[in-house]
């Protein structure tokens, strides 16, 4: 922190002097040097900033023109040492209107009634600003060193806007033009009550002069994207700008870098649901940020994961753009959905191309949450298919719950859902739940298991080689025959296959597993390797289709 005309007169030196402050204008001013001088006319010879020691004789021939010039050459303030009189009031000693134009001018006027040694102040403060100077440059070299690294690792805007916090021990926000958070640090402070009004209060503190809270804008000068703000600072002004100024900076650069063209806002979800996950956010600091931005409260959350099937053998050829392109679309169509049917949630985008959600349901009067799922799972088929000529859209679920993070860690489990539902045949059924998938569910959960692998490879392995050899549809064939509950008529039908085929299918399936499909032990194991089969084939087409995070 800077030395300031209060600080100086705080030293013993300065005190031994029995000083009498005149004009306290200026107390707080950073005083930037100490000169010592007896000429009645120094503005030529000051920078500005300085306080200036003098003694009496100095101001005898011309006191108003040697204010002035101190006033006009920037000096904070004047130190005059009069012995003469020491019983009569220092005011009445200094020629007529001294007093009055110095606070005018806005200059300190310290008298010093008994005689101090003007080198020992001089050389008391500029130590303390040498030892000041060299604090800041200190300062200065571990907030570039600072940034560096974060910029270097690529890190989110809430890992800056952390960092930044820290840094300051304030809370700091990161806002869009609209005023709506996007990222925030509480460093420690409640802030759920500003956050609940945070535009009225940012927009406020726009329109005053003076404030408590310091802010910068974010992005290219003539077009800021967002603006950075630390909530009342305890630190100097000038160190809290030079953080913020800092960290707007590494920000800029992060977001030139990331030719993603990522969102701020899913920036801000991805990086919650993120944190969450890994236990680096509790649950009060994920309700106040996931408040801020624009989550509901409600009387529970539900946890959802959408994901479309793979686009097939010519899709997967396609370049990894138009994966994230294909991502950002069913996010972006998603989030509308949800917001034109009256909820709110937070959502973000896997690097598998799924999108993680939890929702703040408002159902309507007679309607369940779950049956409110339901109806919005529909919309949200009806408009991805509508904006993206992609269907067959699945919507897995997890089981409500009364808390944000308890939400957000129900996601994998919802994940899990979503794949074990798009295994399942085309259904006009948009959201599934384990408890609806049943021993497919099960399957999905377990298909990682070596052991449910060796089993599901001890039973099918023969067959899978048979079809690759053959590239036959032997398992298409033993796939319906288990469906349909080994319904003969039924399968043909499905498979658009005569009757004389479907039984020399059935029979080379029965010498190749060497079991017999009408033995009821034998056809639950096959049921249940097969949809082990199908579950491990939709995760491996899930991970083939690369689409980065957005």
């Amino acid at each position: 922190m800077a030395v300031t005309l209060a600080e100086i007169m705080e030293l013993d030196v300065v005190r031994a002097g029995a000083p009498e402050v005149l004009s306290t204008h200026g107390l707080e001013r950073p005083v930037r040097w100490v000169h010592s001088s007896g000429n009645e006319d120094l503005s030529h010879l000051l920078p500005g900033g300085e306080l200036v020691l003098t003694t009496g004789p100095a101001l005898s021939s011309a006191p108003e023109r040697y204010l002035r010039g101190l006033a006009d050459a920037g000096a904070v303030g004047v130190m005059v040492e009069l012995l003469e009189d020491p019983q009569t009031p220092a005011g009445e000693v200094l020629p007529p209107g001294f007093v009055t134009l110095a606070r005018r001018l806005g200059l300190t006027l310290v008298v010093l009634r008994r005689q101090v040694r003007f080198v020992e102040i001089t050389e008391q403060v500029h130590r303390r600003l040498v030892a000041e100077q060299y604090d800041e440059v200190k300062f200065a070299r571990r907030i570039y060193e600072t940034f560096t690294e974060l910029a270097m690792h690529r890190t989110s805007p809430q890992g800056i806007v952390s960092t930044t916090a820290e840094l300051l021990d304030a809370p700091v926000v990161l806002e869009d033009l609209l005023h709506r958070v996007v990222a925030l640090a509480e460093a420690g402070r409640e802030l759920s009550g500003l956050l609940g009004r945070w535009s009225e209060e940012s927009r406020r503190v726009d329109q005053e002069r003076e404030s408590t809270w310091s802010t910068v804008d974010v992005g290219d000068p003539q077009n800021p994207w967002g603006k950075l703000i630390a909530v009342e600072p305890q630190m100097r002004r000038a160190r809290v700008e030079m953080v913020l100024e800092r960290a707007a900076q590494s920000m800029h650069l992060q977001r030139m870098q990331d030719h993603r063209g990522t969102d701020l806002h899913q920036q801000a979800h991805r990086d919650l649901f993120q944190e969450v996950l890994e236990g680096r956010a509790g649950p009060l600091q994920a309700e106040a940020r996931a408040t801020a931005m624009g989550l509901d409260r409600g009387p529970g959350y539900l946890a959802a994961v959408a994901r479309l099937p793979e686009p097939g053998p010519a899709g997967r050829g396609q370049a990894a753009e138009s994966g994230r392109t294909r991502a950002r679309r069913l996010h972006d169509t998603l989030s509308s959905t949800i917001r034109s049917q009256g909820h709110t949630g937070l959502l973000s985008t896997a690097d598998d191309g799924s999108v993680h959600m939890v929702l703040a349901l408002r159902p309507r009067p007679g309607r369940s949450m779950q049956q409110e799922m339901q109806v919005l799972g529909r919309e949200m088929r009806r408009h991805v298919e509508q904006t993206s000529a992609a269907p067959g859209l699945v919507v897995g679920l997890g089981e409500p719950a009364e808390d944000l993070v308890e939400a957000i860690l129900a996601t994998p489990h919802a994940g899990q859902a979503a794949l074990a539902g798009l295994a399942l045949p085309a259904s006009a059924e948009v959201c599934r739940s384990f408890t609806d998938l049943r021993f497919r569910g099960l399957a999905t959960l377990l298909r990682d298991d070596p052991r449910v692998q060796r089993f599901a490879e001890a039973e099918l392995g023969p067959l899978v080689l048979d079809d690759i050899r053959r590239g036959g549809r032997s398992m298409e064939v033993l796939r319906a025959h288990l469906r349909l509950a080994g319904n003969k008529s039924a399968v043909a039908q499905a498979l658009h296959m005569s009757r004389p085929a479907l039984y020399t299918h059935l029979e080379r399936i029965q010498e190749i597993l060497g079991v017999s499909l009408e033995d009821g032990e034998s056809r639950s194991s096959l049921h249940a390797a097969l949809m082990i089969h199908d579950a491990a084939e939709a995760a491996r087409d899930a991970r083939w289709s690369g689409v980065p995070g957005t």
